[in-house]
């Protein structure tokens, strides 16, 4: 955990610190992919726990979006291709996550996909819709505007309407935000890409169990849910 945090450098001056540092870096990736591979799924059915929205927003119970993780620029036109996202102007992986609007725990962790990938393909490969009750949408951003079983913010919509939309998905910026306390995941990813996914995966779960003891919203839901 204090590696996933700091995400420090280690100067290399000497080729006993550089095989120390590469053996320390193989430990921690051993770790967090045991860690991983006991930890289970984040659960989906986790959403549907009390509390949930009425109103305006009843079947609504979940915020999506894709989280990017910066990866290392390159001279490499392919590897651009795969890994520069436009939007973001870098190249990241990022993973789809969905966040319940109550509590702010995260109950759907897909990916990674490359940064090139758009948030609606994303939705489309992953499946989340599939995974509906009937009735229930899920609360997305001007990127899933035209599909099914999505609500996103309305064009030449009534201002408070949309301000209400928008204060109800802040949830998921503001687990970004959390999970961008760990410096492995807000700092270039210096490391093999195939270490990602264990990482994040652990640090989604560390997110969720942090909310025991530090919810995000210490006064608890957004109003604007019961409304």
């Amino acid at each position: 955990m204090e590696w996933a945090k700091c995400y420090e450098t280690h100067p290399v001056s000497g080729v006993y610190q550089e095989r120390a540092s590469d053996a320390h870096r193989k430990l921690i990736f051993r770790i967090a992919g045991c860690l991983a591979d006991q930890m289970d799924e984040i659960k989906w059915e986790e959403r549907l726990n009390a509390p949930l929205p009425i109103g305006l927003f009843q079947g609504v119970n979940v915020a999506v979006d894709t989280t990017p993780f910066e990866l290392p620029k390159s001279d490499n036109l392919h590897y651009n291709g795969m890994y520069y996202s436009p939007h973001y102007h870098m190249c990241c992986l990022r993973y789809e996550m969905g966040v319940k609007l109550t509590d702010s725990r995260i109950v759907w962790w897909k990916g990674p996909i490359r940064g090139a990938r758009h948030d609606a393909a994303a939705f489309r490969e992953f499946g989340m819709s599939d995974h509906l009750l009937a009735g229930e949408c899920v609360l997305g951003d001007f990127g899933y505007r035209g599909l099914e079983r999505v609500v996103t913010p309305f064009h030449q919509a009534d201002p408070a309407l949309n301000h209400r939309i928008y204060s109800a998905r802040v949830v998921i910026e503001q687990v970004n935000g959390r999970l961008a306390d760990f410096g492995c995941l807000d700092q270039v990813w210096r490391h093999s890409i195939e270490h990602h996914l264990p990482v994040a995966h652990v640090l989604a779960h560390v997110s969720n169990m942090k909310l025991v003891y530090q919810p995000i919203r210490a006064l608890g839901p957004n109003p604007y849910l019961f409304q």
